[in-house]
């Protein structure tokens, strides 16, 4: 969006005169830092296809945030609104401001050190939602498994290789099952919390959230802290030996929820499932922001099809 149609907007729906506009991300959303002389916002406008998304995370996050939970606070139009609509000759887009918390992001921090913290306030946030009245996205197989499938069917990969991955996704799948359903963050990851000077923990980006296995919260802590699949043969290792970071994590969790043996075993599996729900959600987003699917080839199909392999054997030595 160019910088003049972004300042008419924010003076136009919240009476804020920003002077300068950072662009920090173009990906899912695309995301600004708005600063006016006195204070910084960050503003998140949506695409197209996502507004139900934009309004579900915004409803989530100013629940909680009724509740004291600590969320980045959203800030609201001059007529009370949390989002706002913006149109485009393409069609209409969300967009969201918030408090611009001027602190730590979590890849920042040495794991030790919020695990545990973030942990807590993890469960905390999986309690609270229960008591959330309005409608929330179901996110099944279809989304976590499913959407990878139907991608390399489309493809025509390997008949061979697609049924190995359908049966080990079921397996995947059914293990995640054994848990108990509920709401989850769904990308609860180093890049979507804060800590503040004050030491004040802040959860972000709720896009991904659902009516799913909460458990996956507990998988994006301790397995995607340094980086988001690498597909490196030599680091799948790396993901097994989590003990040590689980055990951070459910010291903080067990303070408002207990985790069972089903729930610790879920964490492995979803490990596996991240790789399916991540090529999914790469063919959301992707050919929009690339314009071409060239990047869809048969080493894109082969680099995870090794990986999950070589993953489903480290698995069976659990």
């Amino acid at each position: 969006m160019p910088n003049h149609r972004l300042k008419h907007e924010l003076t136009e729906n919240y009476g804020i005169s920003a002077n300068t506009f950072e662009l920090i991300s173009d990906y899912c959303a695309s995301v600004y830092i708005v600063s006016t002389p006195n204070k910084k916002y960050v503003f998140k406008l949506y695409r197209t296809f996502d507004t139900e998304i934009a309004l579900q995370s915004a409803n989530i996050m100013e629940f909680l945030w009724t509740q004291s939970f600590s969320v980045v606070p959203i800030i609201h139009t001059k007529s009370g609104h949390n989002t706002i609509t913006v149109s485009f000759p393409e069609g209409n887009r969300a967009g969201v401001l918030y408090e611009f918390i001027d602190g730590k992001m979590g890849y920042e921090l040495d794991s030790e050190s919020y695990l545990t913290k973030i942990g807590e306030a993890m469960s905390l946030m999986h309690t609270l939602m229960e008591n959330y009245d309005k409608p929330i996205v179901q996110l099944g197989k279809e989304h976590y498994v499913d959407r990878y499938i139907n991608l390399m069917k489309e493809f025509n990969y390997s008949p061979t290789k697609i049924a190995t991955l359908e049966e080990f996704g079921d397996i995947l799948w059914n293990n995640v099952a054994k848990t108990k359903p509920g709401f989850c963050h769904g990308d609860l990851n180093v890049s979507n919390f804060i800590i503040a000077p004050d030491g004040q923990y802040y959860i972000f980006d709720f896009d991904c959230a659902g009516i799913a296995y909460p458990i996956k919260d507990i998988y994006c802590l301790c397995n995607m802290t340094e980086t988001i699949f690498d597909f490196n043969m030599a680091n799948v290792g790396n993901y097994i030996d989590s003990t040590e970071k689980l055990n951070l994590v459910r010291q903080g969790y067990e303070k408002h929820r207990i985790l069972d043996d089903f729930d610790i075993a879920a964490v492995y599996s979803f490990i596996g499932l991240g790789c399916y729900w991540s090529a999914g959600q790469n063919n959301k987003y992707r050919p929009l922001i690339e314009g071409n699917r060239r990047w869809l080839n048969e080493k894109y199909f082969d680099i995870r099809y090794d990986w999950l392999m070589k993953w489903r054997k480290l698995c069976e030595k659990i």
